[in-house]
């Protein structure tokens, strides 16, 4: 049996910037918090360290905490349900194919996630794989990000989420 690892990998440098994108208004441990700090947008608007509050996964269990737990909580349940639902793809252990795969995506004002996109793939179909997990981000539709808050109003946001696969 062929063990791999699977992580989220914070690609500290990979991207330079983040950026945000002003939308119309429609209606954690330091390890941890790295992953939301390289969840980098790539838009051509505001950067998103100019955001009055970046974009966060709703986790549903983190209700209730206070807020030094709360940024925890959300990241750990972000990569609860990564680590949970992906799987390395048949044709790439057969192939021995690792790699990176990053998947961009917008995290909606109202909370919903949209424009999901294939921005690097490795092969091996882990690049789908990568986006089928991505897409279970979404799975409650609006709400399932808290979104990033620009002078009182959401904005839309473009996020990228990188995943390494790699056989151990």
């Amino acid at each position: 049996m062929i063990r791999f690892f699977l992580f989220v990998l914070p690609l500290v440098g990979y991207f330079t910037t983040a950026r945000a994108q002003i939308g119309a208004l429609t209606g954690a441990s330091d390890e941890g918090q790295d992953l939301f700090d390289n969840l980098v947008g790539q838009t051509d608007s505001i950067p998103l360290d100019t955001l009055d509050f970046q974009p966060q996964f709703n986790a549903e269990g983190c209700l209730g905490l206070d807020e030094s737990e709360l940024a925890d909580c959300r990241i750990n349940a972000l990569l609860e349900l990564v680590y949970t639902h992906v799987n390395y793809p048949q044709e790439a252990r057969k192939n021995g194919i690792q790699g990176i795969a990053i998947i961009s995506f917008i995290v909606e004002v109202d909370g919903s996630l949209s424009g999901f996109l294939i921005e690097q793939d490795p092969g091996g179909g882990l690049g789908e794989e990568a986006l089928r997990v991505a897409r279970l981000l979404g799975r409650n539709g609006p709400g399932s990000f808290i979104p990033g808050v620009l002078n009182d109003r959401p904005v839309r946001v473009s996020l990228n989420l990188p995943v390494n696969f790699q056989f151990n």
